[in-house]
């Protein structure tokens, strides 16, 4: 199981329709990850959003693999303005899977048919050890 430690994310104003594509899952970027607990809250706490990030989706998806954790997403590109923290590989993830690839059908099935743009305007901390689906995201309560 591939585990990717505390993480920092941006995430979208979420819609039925995205979670629907994404099979549940919340979509992000990720602006840290592999950091411990307190480096997470540390990082956490210098970020500010000004005010909403809009992004453009590539017209093509990316698929990865590595230790049989399987991804499928698009990279983006900010056009309304880029925070400072902007990360340099920012990607917006939309489906994740074990041991075997995406098919084609679950890839036509997430392709980027009418989602073009997406506004962001939440940054989160999400411990992102275990399987993809129990990622927890931390509390403001413990933040």
């Amino acid at each position: 199981m591939k585990s990717f430690g505390y993480c920092i994310w941006l995430v979208p104003c979420v819609t039925k329709k995205l979670i629907n594509i994404t099979n549940g899952f919340t979509p992000h970027i990720t602006i840290r990850s592999q950091l411990t607990k307190n480096q997470a809250i540390e990082e956490f706490n210098k970020l500010s959003i000004t005010k909403p990030i809009k992004i453009k989706l590539d017209k093509d998806y990316k698929l990865s693999e590595e230790d049989n954790f399987f991804a499928l997403y698009y990279n983006v590109k900010p056009i309304n303005y880029i925070p400072i923290w902007w990360p340099e590989d920012a990607h917006i993830s939309f489906r994740y899977k074990y041991d075997k690839p995406f098919t084609q059908k679950e890839i036509d099935n997430t392709l980027n048919k009418y989602i073009k743009y997406l506004t962001f305007d939440t940054i989160e901390i999400r411990n992102c050890n275990g399987h993809f689906k129990n990622w927890e995201k931390i509390s403001k309560n413990d933040i």
